[in-house]
Order: C-alpha cells, then structure tokens, then sequence
C-alpha cells in the first residue's frame, strides 16, 4: 500500500496552500495503525463477547480500555482508505494533464517506479514471515499458516495470491498488497479509456466493472483487482474533480455517511469484500474534504506523520511479527487482558520503523534520486 509522495495542494476553492504531504502521510498513518491495531486485538484479546460474559459489570480501567477499543472490529477500514489514497496519489498528476489537454503518460516509467517502490519491502516482508513463520510453527497449529509452500512463496512475490493461491504464511494482510499491484499494472489502460471518456462515465464504469468481478470472479472463489476497482477509482475520481476544480456537491456529508454506515453492517454480518467497498466509496468524499484542511497544528500529528512515512513497511511486516509474539508468549492462546494488545502491537510498530530504515527509506531515496 504505497504511494510516491507529492507536492502542496492548491485547492479549488479558497486561495491558499495545505501541505498536503503532512496530510497524506497522517492519513496513511491512521490507515496502517488501524490494520494494525485490529489484528494485534484479534490475536491477542479473547474478544468482547467472551470478555464481558465473564467479567459483567466490571468498570476496571481495563475493562473501560477494551469497550473504548470495540470499534476496532471495524479497523478493516484502513484497508479501504489506503486503496482510496493510493488511487487519489496515483491518478493525480495525470488528472491534471487530462484536465489540460497533454498527453504523454510514460507507461515503461511508471511501472519501473512502481516495481522499485513496491517490491524491496515486499521482498523484505516475505523474508520476515519465512523466519518468523519458522519459530511460530513450534507453538501453534499449520493449519494457522495457509500456504507455506514454495509455490505460495513465489505466488505472493507475483500478486497472485487470491488467485492461484493464498496469502504466504501467515502473513495474510498481503492480499491486498497484491490487489495494489494489480491495480498498478492496469492503471496505463484504464488511463487509455479515462482519457476517451468524462470523470463521470469513468467512475460508472468502475463501478460496473466491480460489480462484474464480484458476481464473476466471486463464485470461483477468487479476491483480484476487479472486485475492489472501485474502492481504488474512488481515490482517482476525487482527484479528477480537483484537477477540474468541480467541488463536491453539498449533499456529501450524507453520502458519506451513508456509505460508511452500509460498510459497518455488511462488514459486521461477514461480507467483508463489499464491506471493504463501501466503505471506500464513503470514504472518497472525506478526503476531498481533508485534504483542504491544515492538519499541522493537531497535537498527534508529527507522531502520525511519523506513522504515515512507513505506513507501507508497518502494513506489510506487522503480522508475521504479532503471529510470532503472540506464539512465543502465549502459544496462541488468547488473553483477557487487552493491554497485551496495545504493548505488543507498540513494539510491533517500533520493529517495522527499523524494517522501514533498512529497505523502504533507500528505496524511496532512490525515486527521489530518480525524479531529480
């Protein structure tokens, strides 16, 4: 889940500037932490059915922490909110060249960008979950890992797992990685056609080709690109009505709203890939907002921005990491006590800084080398 970074945002309305790096980045932040917070609560707390069975009417400061953190059965969210930046990133400078009149997409450059920026960490991700596996395996059941094949190893360096296979390991959040990717390596195309026809038929068009894949590609019991495209569209549409300067209509907070809302329920009664969608196309909307607004004096902010800037290495290492600490521990036995949810996934996210300082950083230098 990763993104070149950009330059400030002159927004289409009033006349002045919004960083919007420190925006995105916080964005991206929330995003990660949310995945991340929502897998450690899953593998490490029992839950909050099983909790408040057998703790009623407990108002301990532990108690109050783990109902404070209930909404993060919804942190699948980030998920949604990456696939939309990645898409408002991506599109942007092409948005801006399409609402000009040029021309010019180099389809060869960005794809080299692309491979340079994605696949160093996903090489180092891979490598994490191979070692981290290895010891994991020791205290809790194979049938927790998936596929541990050497195939599965090579169809996850690939993107093709939720194809041809699963998700290497245990580190299963890297479905949607390889659902980015393949959003990339059809990005030139869906430019071609973008450029033949409005901002309004494109996003119709995404959102007729997502639900094609899903009726399609769903029965087979394939996750691909197509069933998400419009979660990833949504983010590009965004970013056609800013190079348009065509604000969002007034009605929008209910959009929105409504979305979100319609995502929390089909999420909660097990339908996550639509849940994952509507959420994404709620979510659209609340960037356009947030992204004319000057997040800099917030107080979480340096802390998020922090977050932001290795979002990618922290999404794509975090879970073979809270797999493998919550094996040597508590040999996969889930705790009462969430507080072993929130230290563990603090050192999981200290961990990834590292990661992302020994591969990420080089990588992204290097692009700005490039770009220079």
């Amino acid at each position: 889940m990763s993104s070149d970074r950009v330059g400030p945002l002159e927004h289409y309305g009033p006349s002045r500037t919004v960083d919007r790096v420190l925006v995105l980045d916080i964005l991206r932040g929330v995003a990660a932490l949310c995945v991340v917070l929502m897998h450690g609560r899953s593998l490490f707390w029992v839950g909050l059915g099983p909790y408040a069975e057998a703790h009623p009417m407990d108002i301990s400061p532990s108690s109050l922490l783990a109902y404070a953190l209930a909404p993060l059965t919804f942190g699948a969210i980030g998920v949604s909110l990456l696939f939309v930046l990645s898409g408002y990133v991506i599109h942007r400078g092409s948005a801006r060249m399409l609402g000009e009149g040029q021309g010019g997409f180099d389809t060869w450059s960005f794809y080299k960008r692309r491979f340079l920026r994605i696949y160093p960490t996903l090489l180092l991700a891979l490598l994490v979950t191979v070692i981290c596996d290895s010891v994991s395996r020791e205290y809790m059941p194979a049938s927790f890992f998936g596929d541990t094949s050497f195939w599965g190893l090579v169809s996850s360096g690939l993107a093709l797992q939720g194809i041809v296979t699963d998700p290497y390991g245990s580190n299963t959040p890297l479905w949607s990685l390889a659902i980015e990717i393949q959003f990339y390596l059809v990005y030139p195309f869906a430019l071609l056609i973008r450029g033949r026809v409005g901002m309004d038929e494109m996003m119709a068009l995404a959102i007729v080709f997502s639900l094609l894949g899903a009726i399609v590609l769903h029965s087979q019991g394939i996750t691909a690109f197509p069933q998400f495209y419009v979660a990833w569209w949504a983010g590009a549409y965004i970013a056609d009505r800013e190079a348009a300067r065509r604000p969002l209509p007034q009605l929008w907070p209910w959009f929105a709203a409504a979305f979100l809302v319609m995502g929390c329920v089909t999420y909660a009664v097990k339908l996550c890939s639509l849940g994952i969608v509507l959420w994404a196309i709620g979510l659209a909307p609340v960037l356009a907002h947030l992204v004319q607004k000057d997040f800099g004096r917030i107080p979480a902010a340096p802390a998020l921005t922090t977050l932001g800037r290795f979002s990618y290495t922290l999404y794509a290492v975090h879970f073979p990491l809270l797999v493998l600490a919550s094996a040597v521990l508590f040999s996969g036995v889930k705790q009462t006590n969430i507080v072993w949810t929130l230290a563990l996934t603090a050192v999981t996210v200290v961990a990834c800084y590292g990661a992302y300082w020994l591969v990420e950083r080089p990588s992204v230098r290097m692009l700005e080398t490039m770009r220079r």
